[in-house]
């Protein structure tokens, strides 16, 4: 398809330079004269940063059809960089995809495929159809590479409703499996000997949560949405689970942290929301830990988590010789009643970023809370560098997020992705 993607072109300060609220104009030369001087910053965990960087408004990239909303937005900055979002209509949706040509520095249109939800990883594009199948798409044409389905599946489990690949390695959610108790699934690309030839296919290597003897348990808890939420990096899966009353111990959302060894899958740690004051497993009576889980991304060694209120980091630890993930860093971005359900994040083992989409006002913040461009103090409520109130209603600027290699897509209810890009100042 040689069609070119429709985009829309921005001012390149036409957006709040991401530092902490600081306006466009004098305001922004000081700045920049600052950062000239080599002036700089203490950052997360008291590191320095040059604050020599902001997010520019790079394109608008709007999709084919009349779709309603983008579900999803996935991005993968090499070997070739490629944009997919999943849009949702009556039909069911689709999942288009964008390849950025460096000669024309444009988002050329790739191809649209079924499908509501995308993840991108080494030029294969997993695309999810709830409740039915993921299906694996190569660049760069995008043909029909595997079809992947549980072991056992399940009617109105939402199979693929959430999905995170890295490498060879995918990790599928069902949060409505089993009346809502919900389970993850990892497919691993394994070497399959046929006729003395060697094939590399796809299969089901784990099933998270559940009791049967092919499942890793985990604490089963009804209505808890295990795997609304994945994440995988390397060897390492982090799946949530956020139910609606807590369990036996008065403890609510949590994440479960998985990894592969000798061989084999097994569940080596859960973390907790934390109080940022005591550094203690919160409460479950504190509403700023709710929905803990509903939203990770897991890069190397550490894992980002999102509740209502916080964005908390957690490292793993292996000095006493298990593995831990250890509560590290907790990151205020307010809360607000009026927030939508989501409570997108973004992170790609560098930029760390938040957002939150506003249900009455239809407006959207992000955060940058970690990274060349962050601006926020650990326990204190960052000013947004990018906010939008879309005139569309219902426009619900931020409803999903991904960056990777320098670059941040940002979706709405109006089925719009906002592109920016990592700018320095010159």
């Amino acid at each position: 398809m040689s069609k070119r993607c429709t985009r829309l072109r921005f001012a390149p300060l036409s957006v709040c330079l991401g530092l902490a609220g600081i306006a466009c104009g004098s305001a922004v030369q000081e700045e920049a004269a600052s950062v000239q001087q080599g002036a700089q910053k203490p950052g997360p965990g008291g590191f320095p940063i040059i604050r020599g960087y902001f997010w520019k408004a790079s394109d608008v990239l709007l999709p084919e059809g009349d779709p309603d909303d983008v579900r999803s937005v996935a991005i993968q900055a090499t070997p070739s960089l490629i944009a997919a979002f999943g849009t949702s209509d009556s039909a069911g949706g689709t999942v288009q995809v964008r390849t950025y040509s460096n000669s024309t520095q444009l988002w050329d249109a790739t191809a649209v495929l079924p499908g509501r939800y995308a993840a991108l990883s080494n030029d294969v594009l997993a695309v999810g159809t709830p409740s039915v199948d993921v299906k694996l798409y190569h660049a760069p044409i995008f043909g029909t590479h595997a079809t992947l389905t549980p072991n056992v599946p399940v009617a109105s489990s939402e199979f693929g409703r959430s999905l995170a690949m890295d490498g060879p390695t995918l990790v599928v959610g069902a949060p409505s499996y089993n009346a809502e108790e919900g389970r993850a699934f990892i497919f691993e690309l394994v070497e399959v000997p046929i006729r003395f030839i060697k094939r590399f296919v796809w299969q089901q290597t784990a099933m998270l949560g559940g009791s049967s003897p092919a499942a890793i348990a985990v604490t089963p808890i009804a209505e808890s949405f295990l795997g609304a939420a994945v994440g995988v990096s390397g060897a390492v899966v982090a799946v949530g689970q956020t139910p609606d009353a807590p369990d036996a111990n008065g403890r609510m959302g949590r994440v479960f942290l998985f990894e592969k060894q000798a061989n084999a899958w097994s569940l080596v740690d859960t973390v907790f929301a934390h109080d940022p004051n005591t550094a203690q497993i919160a409460a479950n009576s504190d509403v700023n830990a709710q929905n803990f889980g509903k939203a990770l991304v897991v890069k190397g060694d550490v894992l980002a988590v999102r509740s209502d209120r916080y964005v908390q980091l957690f490292s793993r630890d292996t000095s006493s010789g298990a593995v831990h993930w250890l509560f590290t860093q907790s990151f205020d971005v307010g809360l607000s009643s009026s927030s939508f359900w989501d409570r997108p994040l973004a992170f790609d083992g560098e930029e760390l970023v938040s957002g939150d989409s506003f249900e009455e006002s239809y407006a959207g913040r992000l955060y940058p809370l970690m990274g060349t461009l962050a601006h926020a103090i650990p326990n204190v409520p960052p000013n947004p560098f990018i906010e939008e109130s879309p005139s569309e209603s219902g426009a619900l600027f931020g409803q999903c997020l991904v960056t990777a290699g320098g670059w941040l897509l940002v979706g709405d209810r109006r089925s719009h992705v906002r592109v920016y890009a990592r700018t320095p100042f010159y």
